[in-house]
């Protein structure tokens, strides 16, 4: 959801997400934290913490990244490298339940899904689509095998 200030300013808030079950209904809100300073300077690029809360506003995960300076190059990704993009999934005890790593692609951001022992299970592949034209993007998700 775009704040007003972001809309007026250009000025990069903290994001905030509904996120919905296959029928279109609420089942979580996520919103992020972050510091101001890297959100305007950093802006993809910065660190951050998701909360994700249920209905109730009950925590029931987080997902944080460290800034990498270097990181978002698409064709020097390697997983744990500091080129590439990394979030941690945690749960409310601080139980890593496992991670989402940039991996080398040509010009579009592809990512692994690894489980809390870094081994990696799902491959993420985003289509390309400019911004301006592009509401919704599918993103194809596929297990090592497929």
């Amino acid at each position: 959801k775009k704040e007003m200030l972001e809309i007026f300013t250009g000025w990069e808030t903290q994001n905030k997400y509904v996120i919905k079950n296959g029928a279109g209904e609420q089942m979580y809100y996520a919103y992020e934290s972050s510091d101001v300073c890297e959100r305007v300077c950093c802006k993809e690029g910065r660190s951050f913490t998701i909360y994700i809360v249920d209905n109730t506003g009950r925590e029931v995960m987080c997902v944080s990244r460290e800034f990498k300076c270097c990181a978002g190059w698409c064709c020097c990704a390697e997983p744990g490298s500091c080129a590439a993009h990394e979030v941690t999934v945690e749960t409310l005890s601080g139980y890593e339940m496992g991670s989402v790593s940039q991996r080398p692609s040509s010009c579009v951001p592809a990512y692994q899904v690894q489980d809390h022992n870094k081994e990696a299970f799902l491959n993420i592949d985003i289509p390309y689509c400019c911004d301006l034209v592009c509401d919704d993007k599918l993103f194809t998700i596929n297990t090592f095998d497929e």
